[in-house]
Order: C-alpha cells, then structure tokens, then sequence
C-alpha cells in the first residue's frame, strides 16, 4: 500500500540511468535504519541524501524519487510504524524526514544524551584522543545540542583525568588558550595518532640504511612512534599508581591520627576516674577514722599529696598538711 500521496500531475518515477537503478537501490537498502536506541535519525537521513545526490533525475522528479525510494531504507520498527501511517498522511519530502525524526529523535532522548555529555568522564585505560574521539561521537549523535566549542573544551577538560589535564597543560594552560586553538591541539593529536597506525599498517617492516659509520639509521620515524606512545601509557599508569598510592597513605595517616587522637583522651578519661576514685576511698577512710584516733593521721595526708602531685593535679584538702 501506498503511503505517500505523490505531488499531482506528477509523471512516473524519475528517470534513472537503467545500468545505475540497481547500484542506486543497492546503496539506499545497505543503509538501513532501524530505529533501535542508539540508532540517530539524523545520520541517516543525512546519508540518504548523500547517496541520491549521487544521482541525476529527470526533471522536477528528485523529491518524488526519495519519496518512493526512502522506504526501502527502513526496517524493523522504523517499517512497521511506516507501514501503520494512514494513506496520504504525508505528502512532501519535508514532512517524511521531520516525521521519521521526530518518532525516534524525542525531546526526552535529546535530553538524556545531552546529559551524557554533561556528564562525561575519561573511562579506564582510555587514552587522551580515544576520550576526544568519544565526545565528538557523542556530540553527533546529539543533534542540535547547542554547546559552544568553548563549553564543550571545559566539559572535556574536567572529565579528564589529572595527569592526562597535566599533559595538556605541558604546553601552557590549556583552558586559556582559544576554542579554536585547543581544537585544533586535540584534533591534531588525533591525525598524529592516526598517521602513526597509517605508517604501521603499510610499513610492518621499516626499512634501513647504514652510515659511513656502520652504524643502521631507521629511515622510518614508526619505531619512535611506537615507542613514544608506550612511554606515554606507561607515565599515564605510574601516574594513576602514583595518585592512588597517595591516596591509600593519607587514608591510612588519617586513621592513625583518629586512633591515636582516641588513645589520648580515653587515657586522659582513665587517669580522671583514678583520681576520683581515690579521692572518694580518702574520703571514706576520714569518715571511719577521725583525726584523733590517729595522732599521725597526717601520713595520710602526705602521701595522698605526694600521690596527686606525681599525677599533676592535688586537691585542694591536700594544700594543708
């Protein structure tokens, strides 16, 4: 059935180079979308433009091809809810893409991928440009999200781990520097990680020369590369070894000082309750012994005084003797 009411007066389908129909069908049905949760409508019709720019149509026909085309393109879900519009529901080109759009590119996707940015944080064992190249891809899939060059540097600068933001600053403060330099910085950093796996890939086995002086000369620059990235891991790791080892030795400094700081006033408690205790047992024993029973009570008294002096702190009855 026929869901999409073609312009009137239009003539049949656009012609096509016979020889090009089948390359041109192929490519559309080799894009597919199919609606799923990470899927971006977006991208898809973007590529679908792409390939029927690819093509020349008879006269005034362009739109009514893509109309009758861009089925094709669909699948799974996307299909059904194409199969299930009324007849004649949509009738421009216009209207099929702002539809498709607006079925799987809700406000409350855009609203949880543009959190996801918001939120973004470097990953374990992900390298600086690895971490570049996911927000990028995170920025594409939010389309129309809005964020400047320089809100997007400072919601990657932060969700960067420390060394890797002390790297960045090796060159001069990083977030000082313009929007379009810091780009520029980063996505340079990608074509040099790129060039070098390029090199790799076509140069497994890089040629030598020798010098005058017997000695091999590599003649292409990927070994350094390679080794210059393996001592940038292996920096970024002690790095992270380092922070954390700092970080299990102040926990564990921290832990003694509380247990230490406990000791002290629970033997500062301890030494208070002996003090009233035996100023109670002194007490009980002038109760049950008066004075004058005893004409040397007063050696009582002495060592009492000379007992709380050791401890720092005598009574005030001990003051006469």
């Amino acid at each position: 059935m026929e869901k999409f009411k073609t312009p009137p007066d239009s003539p049949p389908i656009a012609v096509i180079d016979p020889g090009d129909q089948p390359i041109h069908m192929q490519m559309i049905q080799d894009n597919q979308f199919d609606g799923r949760i990470r899927s971006d409508p977006h991208r898809h019709v973007a590529g679908f433009l792409e390939i029927s720019n690819l093509f020349q149509y008879g006269k005034n026909q362009e739109e009514v091809v893509m109309l009758r085309t861009f089925p094709f393109s669909l699948s799974g879900e996307t299909k059904t809810w194409l199969n299930e519009l009324n007849k004649g529901t949509i009738t421009p080109w216009n209207e099929l893409r702002e539809a498709l759009i607006s079925q799987y590119f809700s406000p409350a996707k855009f609203k949880r991928l543009l959190n996801e940015i918001h939120s973004f944080h470097q990953l374990d064992h992900e390298t600086l440009v690895d971490a570049w190249l996911r927000i990028k891809s995170m920025l594409r899939a939010c389309y129309g999200h809005g964020l400047t060059k320089g809100t997007i540097i400072q919601i990657f600068y932060h969700g960067i781990d420390d060394p890797i933001q002390g790297n960045l600053d090796s060159g001069g403060i990083f977030l000082s520097k313009t929007p379009n330099e810091t780009f520029k910085i980063l996505n340079d950093k990608v074509l040099l990680k790129l060039d070098f796996l390029n090199d790799s890939q076509n140069n497994p086995n890089p040629k030598t020369i020798v010098s005058a002086g017997r000695c091999n000369i590599n003649s292409d620059h990927s070994i350094l590369m390679e080794k210059f990235e393996a001592l940038v891991i292996q920096i970024d790791e002690m790095m992270r070894e380092w922070m954390a080892r700092q970080t299990e030795a102040n926990e564990h400094m921290k832990n003694q000082v509380v247990e230490l700081e406990h000791k002290i006033n629970q033997g500062l408690r301890n030494r208070q309750a002996i003090i009233e205790n035996l100023e109670r047992q002194f007490e009980y024993l002038e109760k049950i012994q008066p004075t004058k029973s005893f004409p040397n009570c007063g050696c009582y008294k002495d060592f009492y005084k000379k007992f709380y002096n050791s401890l720092g702190s005598v009574p005030n009855r001990c003051s006469v003797v």
